[in-house]
């Protein structure tokens, strides 16, 4: 990586900062990435925040950076969460096939229709479209032409009033063509249409109040008054929704935590593991990746020092088809991997 170290809004003491985000940044972050050249081809800004100050971290003084962002795929984090709520109170089996009729109806999980008629469907369970395990055919990778016409352009789709009616023109686009990828449940397959698939069984249990629950919820998380899921955020506010999701139970407790959130299993990828709704760092935290046309959003929250970390990757190749062995996103996640965060 080339460049000096430089920070915005850095003074060279720690009089500003806690000792863990001090030391994180002159003494790790600073010798083992940005210190090094060569290492990332693409260029490499940091927001870390232990929620008394922030740092921003900008090597090669990226101008004209939008500091306001959309959830993007961290909102797969509280779908998650809330999905976990539901089961702990009975009103959603995420075990059931997704063919099951939801508890208290006599409507089945998905819409028993031709535009839900989607390959392996009598297969799949919410679990599996939680861990990222559902073998649903990926409509963004291999047919992205496709996905942009019926998502407008690949805008935020919780954005669009319309979000449900969009997700049922992608299921009927997969059904109508019998579009199929793996089975169910043999191996981890990142896709968006995951959640989007969990957003439409979430909104069919909630009577479709699926949006003002994410609302609710992202209000009491973060304290932003008047939010609506349109709205953007800065990296702090982003750094507390984590924060409170994993740390200070504001969503589920401990007990569902511990045993199916933040449970994570192995992937097709040796630095890290998948949970509900969210990566696991081995041995670091928890985050989520954001990918657009050439950059990258790296999200980690670090428990154990109640740091979060947001990594941008500008000017770099990603290779949708397996992101996460895109030069870049696994060169950062190789150098991460070999830091001590203890």
């Amino acid at each position: 990586m080339k460049g000096c170290f430089t920070l915005f809004f850095f003074l060279f003491t720690n009089l500003l900062f806690c000792q863990n985000l001090y030391d994180l940044i002159n003494n790790k972050l600073k010798n083992d990435l940005f210190d090094k050249k060569e290492q990332i081809e693409g260029k490499l800004v940091l927001f870390a925040t232990d929620f008394s100050n922030s740092v921003w971290v900008n090597p090669e003084k990226i101008e004209n950076i939008d500091t306001l962002i959309n959830f993007d795929e961290d909102i797969n984090l509280l779908l998650s969460a809330i999905s976990l709520r539901l089961f702990d109170n009975e009103k959603f089996n995420i075990n059931s096939y997704l063919t099951a009729i939801i508890p208290g109806s006599t409507e089945p999980y998905l819409p028993n229709s031709d535009d839900y008629d989607i390959p392996f469907k009598q297969e799949m369970t919410a679990k599996y479209l939680i861990q990222q395990r559902s073998g649903i055919y990926n409509l963004f990778n291999n047919n992205k032409e496709k996905f942009l016409e019926i998502t407008k352009n690949d805008s935020y789709i919780y954005n669009d009033s319309d979000y449900i009616l969009i997700i049922d023109s992608l299921s009927s686009f997969l059904s109508k063509n019998n579009f199929k990828e793996i089975d169910p449940n043999l191996n981890f397959n990142y896709n968006k249409l995951n959640f989007l698939f969990l957003s439409k069984v979430l909104n069919r249990i909630s009577g479709g109040k699926l949006i003002n629950a994410l609302e609710r919820n992202i209000y009491n998380i973060t304290g932003i008054n008047n939010f609506t899921i349109e709205n953007k955020i800065s990296p702090y506010l982003l750094a507390l929704y984590y924060k409170n999701i994993i740390k200070n139970e504001m969503v589920i407790p401990k007990r569902l935590m511990d045993n199916y959130l933040l449970s994570s299993i192995p992937i097709n990828n040796f630095f890290i593991e998948y949970a509900m709704g969210c990566f696991y760092y081995k041995n670091i935290g928890y985050g989520n990746i954001s990918l657009y046309d050439n950059s990258a959003r790296l999200t980690i929250y670090i428990p154990t020092k109640n740091i979060f970390l947001l990594f941008y990757i500008f000017e770099t190749k990603i290779n949708n088809d397996d992101f996460l062995l895109s030069k870049d996103i696994n060169k950062l996640l190789e150098l991460l991997s070999k830091i001590n965060f203890n």
